[in-house]
């Protein structure tokens, strides 16, 4: 009886050692998490971090830069309270910006392009503004919403080494079209008309400045499609 109550109570005690080392290396394990956790804090810096958040970079875009996860930018952002600072449709609001900037003063434009040519004459469209990227003149900062039936080209020629600016007006239609359809068919075709209208001359067409969109009451002269 005695024997075996020694038996127990060592092994009690070897329980209790074991236990008493478990807690050991689970307190240990504690401490290296800790440590990794604030090792990876320091990945993400709170002030660098909240600098990138204002500037209204996308997690994606600080995952990359920091060269953690997304999950981890997120914990950091709520762990750091920077959730909500970052600044929401900043980028739409700057292309916003650059598309009214393709708009510029018909006259600002037209001066530039004489500055670079030296022309003899300089047309000036009747509009106030032009699209450099396509050419069109408009009243109001975008394209213009009406229907027409003839189009204006201002272009510029070269004779005899002396650069020139002509316009002519071209009838697409009878009946008045919507601005999409009569644009795309001059942007398809308007090169091609001035290049045959100055064939038989020794005026070589350069390049088309400025598109303009009427209905006249006088009906210019109108090219057949299937002659182009």
């Amino acid at each position: 009886m005695a024997e075996k109550d020694h038996e127990t109570a060592s092994e009690l005690a070897s329980l209790r050692e074991a236990i008493k080392q478990l807690r050991g290396e689970n307190a240990k394990l504690k401490q290296e998490v800790e440590a990794l956790r604030k090792f990876r804090r320091l990945d993400v810096p709170r002030q660098a971090l909240s600098t990138q958040v204002k500037a209204g970079k996308t997690n994606k875009e600080l995952a990359r830069i920091f060269n953690v996860s997304e999950r981890t930018i997120s914990r950091r952002v709520n762990e750091y309270g920077l959730k909500g600072l970052r600044k929401r449709g900043a980028r739409k609001r700057t292309a916003k910006t650059e598309k009214k900037e393709q708009w510029v003063s018909v006259e600002k434009h037209f001066d530039a392009l004489n500055r670079k040519y030296h022309f003899v004459n300089v047309l000036y469209p009747h509009t106030r503004y032009i699209n450099p990227k396509t050419n069109v003149c408009s009243d109001a900062k975008e394209n213009p919403r009406e229907s027409f039936t003839t189009v204006g080209i201002y272009y510029i020629a070269q004779n005899s080494g002396v650069h020139l600016m002509y316009r002519t007006r071209i009838r697409y239609a009878d009946e008045p079209v919507p601005f999409d359809e009569i644009y795309q068919w001059i942007k398809r075709n308007g090169k091609d008309i001035l290049y045959n209208s100055w064939l038989e001359n020794q005026l070589t067409v350069i390049d088309i400045v400025g598109y303009t969109f009427i209905n006249p009451q006088d009906k210019p002269e109108r090219v057949a499609m299937e002659e182009i």
